[in-house]
Parts: structure tokens; C-alpha cells; sequence
């Protein structure tokens, strides 16, 4: 009884208070052999947690009007610091909620897309990045680092353009035998050069979170193609759901997938050999992705 009135009463407190309370008790549910990724539900927006052992990489921010929710989501897993922070471009749905989850959580590093942006979000976020002092790049070159066992690789776009979606940072993780790649919001122009430049061996991955929230492209056949996913994510909204042509071609292939305007926020986590079976979960994915299990909020 007193633990269910508990777990009513912190639901009804700010995402600011929620954040103190897990400060202030150093809960923390990261164990050592972990590998998380949940793509946090901010609607038609994109922003992604990578937990590998005790790091966390924060990868887009959703919206501003959703900065509350991302952050009651880190402070109620117990994630008290962001190693490291990616922005992968400056649209609204990817860089809004920035300015305000470093207000409140420490990062480490920012890694920002090659150019510089003139909108609210972008100018927020490097005013708060500048105050809290936090050391950041932007990523010019292709890129990697290292978290622990965590291998992360950094591709910034090959264009030089006045666009956005084809000016995205995209990023891929390692961890162990676990791989996943993220891809902004890349478009026909981003994806080919991304497929000349990079051979389909360097950036094959058991997940691919689909550019620009699942919508079609002449090329987006080809790049599924290309990175082999077993399992695909899609930020997707209710009112602009990924795209019946992209479903197709996954259910052509075998791939299952995953989208926020179906299933809420979604968590995909690797299976290491000591844990036990019957772990809590919605769905297990089949075959290669045995490794990993999916659960999703609805």
C-alpha cells in the first residue's frame, strides 16, 4: 500500500522536482552489463537514450514542450549525468528540448552537425551549452568515440547545403555484438552520398532508427538495404505516421518495426548470457535479434 500511494505521489511531481529526488537518493537503475536504447515518445520528434553499462548518450531532444517529459523519463531510470549529448540537425522536433535538459542535467560533451543554426532552438541550446561550460564540436569529419566498452561513430553529412534534414549528423553504437545506427532525418541527397561513402559492411547494424520519422524516399529502399537492419525504429506521430510504402518494404523483407505513434516509447535491450529467461518484456524479436528483447509503453 504505502509503495503504490509512493509511486502516485512522485508521478504528480515536476519533471524538475523528480530529477532532485533521484539526485539527492543516487538511485540508479543502469546496471554494469547494459544495453539500452529507448526512443523516448515526443510525438513526430526524435530523442533517443543509449545506455551502455553505466553511460548514457543522449541522441536529439525532442521538443520543448516535451523537455518535461524527457526529463522526468532520465531522472525516473535514474540517470543522474549525459556523457555525451548528439544533435544530429537543428530542426524543432530534434534540438527543442536541449536548452532545458541542460539546464537541469549535467552533460559531459555536445557533438553538433557541421553548420550553425539561427533558430530559437539552436540559439538556446548554445547559450545554456556556454553557461554551463559544457566543451562541444562540431563534427566536420567522420568521427569516433569511446565510452567504456561503447564504441560510437559520428558520420556528418558529405552536402554542404541550405537544408537541414540533409545536413544531419548520423551516429551509430557498438557495444559488444550490439549495434544500432541513427540517421536524423537524411533525405534522397544525405543517403546517397552516405551509401557511396561508406561501404554496406562499416555501417550494417541490428538497428536502424529510420531517417525522418519513417516518410518515403527514392532511396530509402536502397539504405534499409544497405545497413541490414534486424529491427527498425520509427519516431513517428499519429498525425504523420511512417509511410505505408516504408511498411511495405518492411514486411517484404521480414524486418519487424516499431513506431512512437503505435507503441508509445520504446525500449530495445540486449540480452547478456547471465541473465535469466523470462525477463519483463512486451515482445521478442526473432531469429539474429534473439540478443535483444523490445518493450514498448503500450
Amino acid at each position: 500500500m504505502a509503495e503504490r500511494i509512493l509511486k502516485r505521489f512522485i508521478k504528480s511531481l515536476p519533471a524538475v522536482l523528480i530529477l532532485a529526488m533521484a539526485l539527492f537518493t543516487g538511485c540508479n537503475s543502469v546496471q554494469k552489463d547494459v544495453f539500452n536504447i529507448t526512443a523516448v515518445d515526443v510525438g513526430k520528434g526524435d530523442c533517443i537514450v543509449v545506455q551502455t553499462g553505466p553511460n548514457t548518450v543522449l541522441i536529439d531532444t525532442g521538443y520543448d514542450k516535451t523537455s518535461d517529459t524527457v526529463v522526468a523519463w532520465l531522472a525516473g531510470h535514474g540517470i543522474k549525468r549525459i556523457d555525451a549529448m548528439i544533435i544530429s540537425h537543428y530542426d524543432k522536433d530534434h534540438v527543442g528540448g536541449a536548452a532545458d535538459i541542460i539546464k537541469v542535467i549535467p552533460v559531459s560533451y555536445v557533438y553538433l552537425p557541421d553548420y550553425e543554426g539561427d533558430r530559437e532552438g539552436y540559439l538556446d541550446m548554445m547559450k545554456w551549452i556556454q553557461k554551463r561550460k559544457i566543451p562541444y564540436e562540431h563534427v566536420s569529419n567522420d568521427k569516433s568515440f569511446t565510452l567504456g566498452d561503447a564504441q560510437y561513430m559520428l558520420y556528418p553529412s558529405a552536402l554542404h547545403v541550405d537544408d537541414d534534414d540533409n545536413m544531419s549528423l548520423a551516429a551509430a553504437v557498438r557495444y559488444h555484438d550490439m549495434s544500432a545506427l541513427f540517421t536524423g532525418d537524411m533525405e534522397d541527397e544525405e543517403m546517397e552520398c552516405f551509401m557511396a561513402d561508406h561501404t554496406p559492411d562499416s555501417v550494417k547494424c541490428d538497428i536502424l532508427k529510420l531517417p525522418h520519422h519513417g516518410r518515403i524516399d527514392m532511396l530509402t529502399g536502397k539504405l534499409i538495404d544497405t545497413v541490414s537492419p534486424g529491427l527498425v525504429l520509427a519516431t513517428d506521430s499519429d498525425e504523420k505516421k511512417i509511410a505505408d510504402e516504408v511498411r511495405l518494404i518492411l514486411e517484404d523483407r521480414d524486418i519487424p518495426y516499431y513506431n512512437s505513434s503505435d507503441c508509445g516509447s520504446i525500449t530495445v535491450s540486449g540480452i547478456f548470457p547471465e541473465e535469466e529467461e523470462g525477463s519483463s518484456q512486451n515482445q521478442k524479436v526473432p531469429e539474429r535479434m534473439e540478443k535483444y528483447t523490445v518493450t514498448t509503453d503500450r
